[in-house]
Formats: structure tokens, C-alpha cells, sequence
């Protein structure tokens, strides 16, 4: 069984990580680089900011989801 990312989903990694980079707050972005836990705050202000992106990975495209694969809800 070959786990590795296909070309796609490697794209996808590389965009993700983009969108992550000039749209996650500073201090949320300095906390994950230290490791440091996030607050439930924080990690719900991220959730908004990433699911206003459309980036809501487990919903269903039907209900708003993004209808991901379940590589793809993995990558985030």
C-alpha cells in the first residue's frame, strides 16, 4: 500500500501552506512555530478565519464543505 501523496495532493500541501502563511494571525503563527498549545480562542478564531475560506475540511460540499478527499482533510 503506497501512502504518499500523489502530485495533486502534494499541490494542494503547498497551497494550503501559502494561504496559512498570509492569512493566519501573527501570534497564532508564532505560537504554532514555538509549539506552544493554542487556546481554545485562538484555535476557534483560526477555525472561523479558515472555514470563511472555504477551507471547512470534514463538511460536506452540500452543507458548505470543502468535499475534500480524506488525504486532503489530513494535509491541514
Amino acid at each position: 500500500m503506497d501512502l504518499a501523496f500523489n502530485q495533486e495532493e502534494q499541490a494542494f500541501m503547498k497551497k494550503f501552506a501559502l494561504l496559512l502563511r498570509d492569512k493566519l494571525p501573527d501570534d497564532i503563527r508564532l505560537r504554532v512555530h514555538l509549539r506552544r498549545p493554542q487556546p481554545y480562542s485562538r484555535r476557534h478564531r483560526t477555525g472561523k478565519n479558515t472555514n470563511a475560506r472555504g477551507c471547512a475540511p470534514a463538511w460536506p460540499a452540500e452543507f458548505g464543505g470543502t468535499g475534500w478527499s480524506k488525504a486532503r482533510q489530513f494535509i491541514p
